[in-house]
C-alpha cells in the first residue's frame, strides 16, 4: 500500500487531470439555474437511476456519461450497468483493447 503524505495528497489531488489524462466535468445546468433549482431536478433524476437499481455512486457515473453523451463507459463492473444504459461497457482491458484498434 502507498500512503501519501498530506502535501502528496493535496498535489496528487490537485493534478488529478494532469496525472491522469482526463478532464473533470461539472455537472450540466449549473450555470442555468438557481441552487436549489439545480438540487431538484438533479435529485428528481438520481431517484429514477437508483429505481434502476443502481448505487448512489454508480448511478452519479451513469447520469454524468448520459448528460455528456459518453460514447462509452469503462468500468471493472460492467455488471453494475449492464441493462441500465445505452452506454456502451468496457472494461479497462477491453477498452485498451480497443484503442490499440485489435478489437474483434
Amino acid at each position: 500500500m502507498i500512503l501519501l503524505s498530506p502535501e502528496e495528497l493535496g498535489r496528487w489531488s490537485y493534478y488529478f487531470d494532469e496525472l491522469y489524462g482526463v478532464a473533470i466535468v461539472e455537472p450540466i445546468g449549473l450555470e442555468a439555474s438557481s441552487a436549489s433549482g439545480w438540487l431538484r431536478q438533479f435529485s428528481g433524476e438520481m431517484l429514477d437511476l437508483l429505481g434502476r437499481k443502481l448505487t448512489w455512486g454508480d448511478a452519479i457515473i451513469l447520469k454524468t456519461a448520459e448528460d455528456y453523451l459518453a460514447e462509452a463507459i469503462v468500468t471493472w463492473n460492467k455488471k453494475h450497468f449492464d441493462g441500465r444504459t445505452n452506454c456502451r461497457l468496457f472494461t479497462p482491458e477491453e477498452y485498451l483493447v480497443r484503442l490499440a484498434g485489435t478489437e474483434t
